[in-house]
């Protein structure tokens, strides 16, 4: 399994299908976490956008080499039906997301004032009131993306348990 939010992951792609054709398995996951250029630039400043993203991961869904696309941590979503129709149209298959977590990990490490900031401006609150404000959100956008998703035949995982790879 390779997890990335790099589109240089489809240069790889004749070393993928290798492994797969001599009876091994590859599952590439590609992070996308927001619908938001401005959220996703304040948290993940250092990496390539979503259209990037979207395309690398359609390429190797192409190919035929198992895809999963991980909304970890899912942010600020502006228009969720609009993102899973996005997502949707990469042709991959899983799909798994996660909340994001206030109080452990490194993700926002260089950024965590920039990012908490700007969550808490999309989302209308203050500081103080951001994770009851996010985790409530996080519920509804979920909801959403998990509809549109089953519209067409396919399931949003949660946590841990999306990752684990489909051999």
């Amino acid at each position: 399994m390779v997890q990335t939010r790099g589109p240089d992951v489809v240069r790889d792609l004749d070393l993928y299908q290798a492994i797969v054709e001599n009876g091994g398995s590859v599952q590439i996951n590609m992070t996308i976490t927001t619908d938001d250029e401005s959220v996703r630039r304040t948290f993940e400043p250092k990496c390539p956008g979503n259209h990037q993203r979207l395309e690398a991961i359609s390429a190797v869904a192409s190919s035929g080499i198992a895809t999963c696309i991980t909304l970890t941590p899912l942010l600020w979503l502006h228009n969720p039906i609009k993102f899973a129709e996005q997502l949707v149209s990469t042709g991959v298959w899983r799909f798994v997301s996660q909340a994001f977590h206030f109080n452990r990990g490194r993700f926002v490490a260089m950024t965590r004032d920039d990012a908490l900031n700007i969550m808490s401006q999309k989302l209308g609150c203050d500081l103080t009131s951001l994770p009851h404000e996010y985790l409530q959100r996080y519920g509804a956008w979920r909801h959403t993306l998990a509809l549109c998703l089953d519209g067409y035949g396919l399931t949003l995982e949660e946590g841990k348990a999306g990752f684990e790879p489909p051999f």
